[in-house]
């Protein structure tokens, strides 16, 4: 019956128009109406003594999971380390570990239908693509999209070109917020081994910073240095037309 209930909250967030925001909302709340609510005031003592119990996490729903790690006040802030003092500090390393470790998260991965929760998540952020939820939530959803967790679990060929599509989409929607978009597309990349890209474009187009030409995918502290340049869609692009 939840599985049957997800897939009609895709079908509909895939039918619906944009001027019908309030539907998005209210289907997304209702499918995740188990999410932890967290203290306030939120304090950073609070943040450190924080725990939701084992049992609760092994309860909720998978959309329950999702929100509960995007609701945390903590999401508030980008995905990246805003408080280091070392630009080469690697981004994605660091936000892997960080999720690595986030006992709600490893849950997550573990449902069957986390990849549809994920994806529908995603549509409905792309189809308001007016930043509502607030840039450092969004930014934490595409991160996760585009961890080495959600690539472990990201098999099938369909669903990895339907979140390549997702992600072109949220790029033309959105150019102001851009770049933990690329990362999503960079990781289906590397997870389907696309050689044009790397092979081709981190050798041919090196990233710069700091002064420095860098090759591959170089990171530093907001991720792969490559998703500053548009070069990615052009290779993502490539990768869609190539897959069908």
């Amino acid at each position: 019956m939840y599985m049957k209930k997800l897939y009609y909250i895709i079908l509909l967030l895939a039918a619906t128009a944009c001027s019908k925001d309030t539907i998005h909302e209210k289907l997304w709340d209702t499918c995740a109406e188990d999410a932890i609510q967290y203290p306030e005031p939120w304090t950073a003592e609070v943040s450190k003594t924080f725990v939701i119990p084992d049992k609760t996490i092994r309860r909720m729903s998978t959309c329950g999971l999702l929100e509960a790690y995007l609701r945390c006040p903590d999401r508030g802030f980008d995905p990246w380390c805003i408080i280091c003092s070392d630009l080469n500090v690697g981004g994605v390393a660091r936000f892997n570990d960080m999720v690595n470790n986030d006992r709600v998260v490893v849950e997550l991965f573990k449902r069957k239908d986390c990849i549809p929760v994920l994806m529908t998540k995603f549509q409905s952020v792309i189809v308001r693509h007016d930043g509502k939820e607030g840039r450092g939530k969004n930014a934490c959803l595409e991160m996760l999209l585009a961890s080495d967790l959600c690539m472990s679990v990201l098999n099938d060929a369909n669903a990895q070109r339907s979140l390549m599509e997702m992600a072109l989409e949220m790029a033309s929607a959105n150019e102001t917020h851009i770049r933990e978009v690329r990362h999503i597309m960079v990781a289906i990349m590397k997870k389907c081994n696309y050689t044009p890209f790397l092979e081709e474009a981190v050798k041919d187009h090196p990233s710069y910073t700091i002064g420095t030409y860098l090759p591959g995918l170089t990171e530093w502290m907001y991720g792969y240095i490559i998703c500053r340049s548009d070069i990615v869609e052009k290779y993502a692009k490539k990768f869609l037309s190539e897959k069908k």
